[in-house]
């Protein structure tokens, strides 16, 4: 390893799986797998988790396939063998899921989803854009057949919406789609930018969705309460525009206030 220039440059001498290189253009440039191993060691576990699902996520909608899918990603981290990253890799890459189109959904799903040690309510079965036939009346009403969930545990029939900026001109859809969902035996829970970022709404809308698993929130995980306070971090600045790369750049330390927390307990309602 050296450094000029302000840049750090590692040397492998080590036989790199088939797939770590791709063509393009003639030139040959490391693959997203590769990539996302590379990164990993600089960045701390929170951030390679964002890292590897925005890799895996459709960003053009869900209808659109990923770059690349955890289950591929997955495959290439077990090809690999005594690589600088690998170790946080495969660490962030059993929190990776695929399919989110949005970078808040991302947060959504890091809020609830994540164990308690890494700062999540540890809810389980989540999925991202999560396909849902419509019912004759709903399809009707809607004027098409399916529709996706931002974040949904289909189990629990939980839909989590993410209202963002661009639902406000959504307002009548957005409310016949969720009348359709909700008279298919889905609990819609709507969630805001500024229920993200204020901690009272934040502790809330968290407490609802254990509610709603039929959970207690009792945390006993001392380390839960730093590792969400660095999820809270790594939200997109407020005052730049939401970039799927702005989460990755954020500084390691803030004074984002954090309330306590605390889980236990896994009984599930009745459906």
């Amino acid at each position: 390893m050296f450094t000029k220039d302000g840049y750090t440059t590692r040397l492998y001498s080590g036989q790199l799986p088939s797939k770590a290189l791709t063509r393009i253009d003639k030139v040959d440039v490391v693959s997203p797998g590769l990539m996302f191993v590379q990164l990993a060691g600089k960045l701390d576990i929170h951030q390679a988790i964002i890292l590897g699902t925005l890799l895996c996520s459709c960003p053009n909608g869900p209808r659109s396939e990923p770059l690349v899918t955890s289950k591929e990603l997955q495959t290439f981290l077990d090809s690999m063998n005594k690589y600088y990253g690998l170790p946080n890799a495969r660490t962030a890459i059993k929190y990776v899921n695929d399919r989110a189109c949005s970078i808040m959904e991302v947060f959504v799903a890091l809020f609830l989803s994540l164990p308690n040690h890494l700062g999540g309510l540890g809810l389980k079965g989540g999925y991202f854009n999560y396909k849902v036939e419509l019912d004759p009346r709903g399809s009707a009403a809607l004027g098409q057949g399916v529709c996706y969930i931002d974040y949904c545990f289909p189990d629990a029939k939980i839909a989590c919406e993410y209202l963002g900026d661009e639902h406000k001109n959504t307002v009548d859809n957005d409310s016949v789609r969720n009348m359709a969902l909700a008279r298919m035996g889905y609990r819609v829970v709507t969630v805001t930018k500024s229920q993200l970022y204020h901690p009272e709404k934040l502790d809330q809308f968290l407490q609802q969705l254990a509610e709603m698993h039929g959970t207690k929130i009792r945390i006993r995980s001392k380390k839960y309460e730093t590792a969400h306070r660095r999820i809270c971090e790594l939200l997109p600045r407020m005052s730049y525009p939401i970039d799927t790369i702005d989460a990755i750049n954020q500084p390691q330390s803030s004074n984002f206030p954090s309330k306590k927390i605390v889980m236990s307990g896994r009984a599930q309602k009745p459906l």
